[in-house]
C-alpha cells in the first residue's frame, strides 16, 4: 500500500445546503453568501442525449441505472478517499472491490496531496464545489476527478467533466494563489479490465467551461424571449 505525502491546505468555511427555493445543492459562507454547486450549473442545459436514452429504455430502467451508478460512484469515492488518506480501505461490495483494484495503480501516480474532498468556492465564477483530489499527478499539480461508468466512454461525451475540473482549478487558484496545470479524469469502468484516463491542460479545460457558460447564457436569453 502506497503512503501518500499530504500537504493539505486549510479549507474555507463553507457549508453544504439546499436552496430554499429550488431545492438544489449550494454552498454557503459564514457571511451569508451562497454559491450554486458546479454540478448544478453544469445541468442547466437540457441534455438531448440523456432524454433520448431515457425515452429509449423507459423511466423504470433509467431510474434503476441512474441509482446504480450513483451508489457505485459514492461507494468507490469513499474507498478511494480512505486510500489516499493512508487509511485501510473498507470494501464491502464485490463490484466496488473490482473497480478499486482497477484504478488503484492510476491513483498511485498521485503525491503531495493538497485537497481531498474539501469544498472550495470562486467569487469570480460564482460557483462552489468539492473536488475529489488536488495534488501532484505525475509531478504536475492537477485536479483529479474520479468517475464510474458501466461502459467505456468516448471522450467527446465527457466535456462536462473537463468543465468541472476547470472550475475547481479556478477556485484553487483564487483561494491559494497557485494554478493547477492539468485536469485528470479517471473513469472506473465495469465492463472493462482497465480504467480510462483522460488528461487536458487546465487552459483547455477552461476554454470548454467558458464555451459552456456562453451556451447557458444564450439558452437563458432564448427562454426569456419566449416568455418562459
Amino acid at each position: 500500500m502506497k503512503i501518500f505525502n499530504h500537504q493539505l491546505v486549510t479549507p474555507p468555511e463553507l457549508i453544504q445546503i439546499n436552496d430554499p427555493v429550488t431545492g438544489k445543492r449550494c454552498y454557503g459562507l459564514p457571511d451569508g453568501t451562497t454559491f450554486p454547486s458546479v454540478t448544478t450549473v453544469l445541468k442547466e442545459l437540457p441534455s438531448k442525449g440523456l432524454d433520448a436514452w431515457r425515452k429509449r429504455v423507459g423511466d423504470k430502467e433509467a431510474d434503476r441505472a441512474t441509482q446504480h451508478g450513483a451508489n457505485r460512484g459514492s461507494a468507490l469515492h469513499k474507498v478511494l478517499e480512505q486510500y489516499v488518506r493512508n487509511e485501510k480501505p473498507e470494501i464491502e461490495h464485490p463490484i466496488v472491490k473490482t473497480l478499486f483494484s482497477q484504478v488503484r495503480a492510476s491513483f498511485n501516480a498521485l503525491d503531495n496531496i493538497k485537497v481531498i474532498e474539501s469544498p472550495l468556492f470562486s467569487r469570480r465564477l460564482f460557483m462552489a464545489g468539492t473536488p475529489d483530489i488536488i495534488g501532484d499527478y505525475s509531478d504536475l499539480l492537477s485536479v483529479v476527478d474520479l468517475k464510474t461508468s458501466t461502459k467505456v466512454k468516448q471522450e467527446k461525451y465527457i466535456w462536462s467533466y473537463y468543465c468541472q475540473v476547470a472550475a475547481y482549478a479556478v477556485m484553487y487558484e483564487e483561494l491559494y494563489g497557485i494554478r493547477p496545470k492539468q485536469g485528470v479524469i479517471i473513469i472506473a469502468v465495469e465492463q472493462s479490465p482497465v480504467p480510462q484516463i483522460f488528461k487536458k491542460s487546465i487552459s483547455e479545460c477552461f476554454d470548454l467551461l467558458v464555451d459552456y457558460v456562453r451556451k447557458v447564457n444564450d439558452y437563458k436569453k432564448s427562454l426569456k424571449k419566449q416568455g418562459k
